[in-house]
């Protein structure tokens, strides 16, 4: 929102932002949710089978035999 608002910062009172630190901070979050996807398509595919975990990931809940 930022980016698209660039042109009206002085009237938002953002005069002392930069657009640098905006894209720094904008590439650092993409990089994050890269790195939160990845890491939750692997857990997946941790289980017995390959989208045994699936259903646990999306549920929050996973029936464990004792």
């Amino acid at each position: 929102m930022l980016y698209l608002s660039y042109d009206i910062w002085g009237v938002l009172g953002l005069d002392g932002l930069s657009l640098g630190w905006v894209a720094l901070v904008h590439t650092l979050a993409a990089y994050l949710l890269l790195t939160f996807l990845a890491a939750h398509l692997y857990l997946i595919t941790t289980g017995h089978t390959v989208i045994s975990q699936l259903k646990a990931m999306i549920t929050g809940w996973d029936e464990v035999e004792e």
